[in-house]
């Protein structure tokens, strides 16, 4: 396998941002996302996050075995996630609020709501919405995006666990992985779904289940890695299981979806191939252009008024979101990331 810093990841990560980017702008303006439109079990936001846990799953991985010390591990990960959530955070409640509530400026800071919302620099717990803020939008949510850095905090924690147990292997991954897989199924095979699974509502199990199911399976691409041969041929078998999922019952269409997607995605990110490496050159844009995107939408669509048309909403949200991405990277993630030891 290729040296693991020199792929095309960073590219494949700014496009899967942008790919829920471009999903979230069509539910905010309640239209059908396209890709859902062709294919009944995936859109352009999902398959977005479903490549970030994928990714998040080989190079997480990585960073505890590289280390293999749960300390510093967590600090890293800390390091990566949280500067750039405080910054944004505090930006929403202190700049973004003031500037659109409904409310007067001393209602908004008077509201035991608004103070609350900082909780959400902690991850745990989120809270989605500000006094008197986007209650105009279709939605009223500051940052739906945020949702998915509880999940995958707590499948850091997981690593950092199974690496501490001393068994951070392949073999118990795969198993761990077959495991998940047999719950999503259980979903399908019982009619009507349970309404709770292990104490916890079913809806709730059953999308944590699938996101911890695809970064089990970056996880163990990773794990496996000096077995694991990346080519053309096995390429081609997982473009046909992506392929073959579409015309598959419910069943099995969403999981050799996620099966095929996995391996095609860690071979894209190895690919040698020209100019996609060189995205990265000037920073890694992703995590800053997913943090930022949904509020700068909802802005966005509240300054081009009640009926604005799609591709100025597109146009203005995309060049504003990356251009905060960039300031992110700069001036907040870069700076974290160099603290890391």
């Amino acid at each position: 396998m290729q040296a693991i810093h020199r792929n095309n990841f960073d590219f494949i990560r700014l496009s899967a941002a942008i790919m829920v980017w471009y999903g979230h702008c069509y539910a905010l303006v309640k239209l059908n996302d396209p890709l859902e439109r062709a294919i009944s079990f995936e859109a352009f936001g999902s398959l977005g996050v479903t490549i970030f846990f994928i990714i998040s799953g080989y190079f997480v991985t990585a960073s505890y075995n590289n280390n293999k010390r749960f300390l510093p591990y967590m600090r890293n990960r800390a390091l990566r996630i949280l500067p750039a959530l405080f910054v944004v955070v505090l930006l929403s409640v202190f700049v973004l609020g003031p500037l659109v509530t409904t409310l007067s400026i001393g209602d908004y800071f008077s509201n035991h709501i608004t103070w609350r919302y900082l909780k959400c620099m902690l991850i745990f717990p989120l809270q989605y919405d500000l006094p008197g803020v986007f209650t105009h939008n279709a939605m009223s949510a500051v940052n739906g995006s945020l949702w998915t850095l509880q999940h995958e905090l707590r499948l850091y924690i997981v690593i950092a666990l199974l690496g501490v147990l001393g068994i951070l292997r392949p073999r118990l991954m795969l198993v761990l992985l077959v495991g998940l897989y047999v719950i999503r199924m259980y979903g399908y095979v019982t009619v009507p779904p349970p309404e709770k699974l292990f104490t916890v509502k079913w809806g709730k199990l059953e999308l944590a289940v699938k996101l911890a199911s695809q970064f089990a399976g970056g996880a163990l691409m990773y794990l496996a890695r000096d077995k694991l041969i990346l080519c053309k041929k096995y390429f081609v078998i997982a473009l046909l299981l992506l392929g073959g999922s579409l015309f598959l019952p419910a069943i099995a269409n969403s999981m050799l979806f996620d099966i095929g997607l996995t391996y095609a995605v860690i071979y894209l990110g190895f690919l040698k191939l020209p100019l996609l490496p060189m995205a990265g050159k000037y920073g890694d844009f992703s995590y800053g252009f997913y943090l930022y995107a949904f509020p700068i939408q909802q802005l966005s669509l509240q300054l081009l008024g009640s009926d604005p048309g799609f591709g100025a909403f597109l146009f203005t949200s995309f060049v504003a979101t990356f251009l905060c991405a960039i300031l992110s990277w700069h001036f907040v993630e870069n700076p974290a990331l160099s603290l890391k030891r």
